[in-house]
């Protein structure tokens, strides 16, 4: 066998891999994606794809990369994947030259067969088109990123171009091939500006929200009138819409908050105020909007995803925003400063002034249950400052998700049932923030965190809100107190936790979920862990100096309901601590001695009769 590389020596890297006796376009493709693209080379693109015989060729014989599925992955896609921008911009303007050249060889020739068959492309091209109902389109660009399916093409283009951070590679899809940039890229409904939020591809959402074509970088090709080809129309704008929802609800800033993208929110504030100014200014701007307030379909706002996933600068910088809002109100700029050179969130470098405004208070006295009314959400003192002058789309830290109907919660809320203990503090640091917010239940942040069993997060509330001891003790609409719900569940770290700033004396109504709101009873925590068998916990409240002869509202001592229940560890444990046998309740009750012979506890009423019980 002749040597092939000795006698193609003179010959250049695309002829040897004609002669070469095994599959040429794999070898081609494998030049292409591997040496070309990445490194964004034109020239060698150029070079490569005259030597073997032209586009036609190249576009017929390698254009997919794997023959395993449908369709296989593209030049244009690896352009995207690369941001090849060059090689990206060399391949549409041949496209076009080949079918403007093919377009006049038709006229001239006047066969209107031939004329409305034309493609540059090949016979399948033009037959898939068809299929497609693409034909009468006269934008080439689109016809070809429609190639071979409108469906996956299109939007798998922008996907990677989103994903991968190829702003200029996106702007030349959307601006050449004039592609919706809203369009659906996957089964979830998701969209390119999902995709660029996630990643924090904020130069990617510049091009999708900027609704015209831009020279993003100096240094390269700028993407000018005479290069748009003949479809595209010099007054065509695209925008994003950022109000567009994924399959379960979410923006592209409900995606940005959950994911911690700083520099997409950043970008997201800068529209924000503007949004802003325009408003305070009594001019509706339609356009390139964002709105803070939107819920997903579970319910939750862009503050709550932020809490949920522990995204504390997402909430300082939310936190922030709201200030500089403020800060723009105060100002009062004219009509003709606002629209024409509104604050920039992202170019100011001065320090916006402080706003103080007044927190919400929780209600610190117990609700009066004794009332056979119907119980109510318990409302605060006063109403927030800053939601009261600030247009419904600004961030607010205080917006309820609404989970159900009649089922809602704050952010500080969402914080503390998952532990988000960055949050919380984030959620006390901001001066926009109700950390004493009740929610549908009339429960504060440490009942919910408490509730959960988040030992860390009530350790964070507890160092956090020293000067709010008076809300340790609050009582929520079932008449349950923090410290009380840890001992109705058996929850000794979290009980240990609340020990400190809690009255453990306090007697909690507790009260069943029904209509009719029946007491269960009026009984102290350590009744209630008690009455539930949390051995641990009692300890621990024995072990931190709670009196182990406390009764609840019928006179019962912890012992008493211990035999009457036949908890035998309980009743160890009691009388260790220091227990009376002999302590009867009110009005001259049984003793526990007589409560556990009356329900046929022999083993407890063993042991009391041997501790002295009568």
């Amino acid at each position: 066998m002749p040597d092939l590389v000795g006698a193609t020596s003179h010959l250049t890297n695309a002829e040897y891999i004609r002669l070469h006796a095994n599959a040429p376009p794999n070898k081609l493709r494998e030049v292409v994606f591997v040496r070309i693209l990445p490194s964004d080379d034109v020239d060698y693109l150029k070079k490569l794809v005259r030597d073997v015989g032209g586009l036609g060729y190249a576009f017929k014989f390698f254009w997919c990369d794997n023959s395993k599925s449908d369709y296989g992955r593209t030049w244009i896609q690896y352009c995207c994947h690369h941001d090849a921008y060059r090689c990206l911009k060399w391949i549409f303007d041949e496209v076009e030259k080949n079918h403007k050249l093919a377009r006049e060889r038709a006229e001239r020739a006047a066969d209107k067969k031939q004329l409305e068959e034309m493609s540059t492309l090949t016979t399948d091209l033009s037959e898939q088109m068809e299929d497609d109902g693409a034909t009468g389109d006269t934008n080439i660009i689109r016809q070809l990123l429609h190639y071979p399916s409108k469906e996956y093409c299109g939007s798998r283009y922008v996907a990677v171009a989103a994903i991968r951070n190829s702003p200029r590679c996106l702007e030349l899809l959307l601006s050449r091939g004039a592609l919706d940039p809203n369009m659906i890229v996957n089964e979830q409904s998701t969209t390119a500006a999902h995709l660029a939020a996630v990643r924090d591809n904020v130069e990617c959402l510049r091009v999708l929200g900027s609704g015209q074509c831009s020279n993003l970088d100096e240094t390269h090709d700028a993407v000018d009138e005479t290069s748009h080809g003949e479809g595209f129309n010099e007054t065509k704008t695209w925008q994003a819409d950022w109000a567009k929802v994924n399959a379960i609800g979410e923006t592209a800033l409900h995606v940005a908050c959950r994911s911690g993208s700083l520099k997409s929110l950043r970008y997201f504030a800068g529209i924000l105020l503007q949004q802003a100014a325009h408003a305070m200014n009594g001019a509706q701007d339609e356009t390139n909007t964002v709105d803070f307030s939107i819920r997903s379909s579970n319910g939750m706002c862009c503050v709550a995803e932020a809490a949920k996933h522990n995204q504390s600068g997402v909430i300082s910088l939310l936190s922030e925003t709201i200030c500089e809002v403020l800060a723009v109100e105060v100002s009062r700029p004219s009509p003709q400063d606002a629209l024409c050179s509104p604050v920039s969130f992202l170019q100011s470098q001065s320090t916006p002034a402080t706003i103080k405004t007044n927190r919400r208070r929780a209600q610190s006295e117990p609700l009066n249950f004794a009332s056979k009314k119907k119980i109510s959400t318990p409302r605060s003192h006063g109403e927030n400052t800053t939601s009261q002058c600030l247009p419904s789309f600004v961030v607010n830290l205080n917006l309820r998700s609404s989970f159900k109907a009649d089922d809602y919660q704050s952010p500080v809320h969402v914080a503390a049932k998952y532990g988000s203990c960055d949050a919380i503090e984030a959620l006390f640091d901001s001066e926009h923030c109700d950390v004493t917010m009740r929610d549908s239940m009339g429960q504060t942040a440490l009942h919910v965190a408490t509730s959960n069993n988040q030992a860390d997060v009530c350790q964070m509330i507890v160092l956090l809100a020293k000067n709010f001891e008076e809300d340790f003790d609050v009582v929520d609409i079932l008449g349950r107190t923090p410290l009380y719900i840890a001992c109705l569940n058996g929850f000794a770290s979290v009980g240990r936790i609340l020990l400190g700033p809690s009255r453990w004396r306090v007697l909690c109504n507790e009260r069943r979920k029904s209509p009719s709101h029946e007491d269960v009873a009026h009984r102290p925590p350590l009744h209630a862990a008690v009455a539930n068998n949390h051995v641990e916990t009692v300890r621990v409240l024995l072990d931190y100096g709670v009196e182990v002869e406390q009764k609840d509202n019928e006179g019962r001592s912890a012992l008493s309901v211990a035999a009457k229940l036949g908890y035998l560890d309980m009743c160890h444990l009691l009388i260790e601590y220091g227990a009376s046998v002999n302590t009867r309740s009110s009005r001259n009750g049984p003793t526990p001695y007589a409560k556990a012979r009356k329900y046929k506890h022999h083993k407890v009423a063993d042991l009391i009769y041997d501790m002295g019980g009568r």
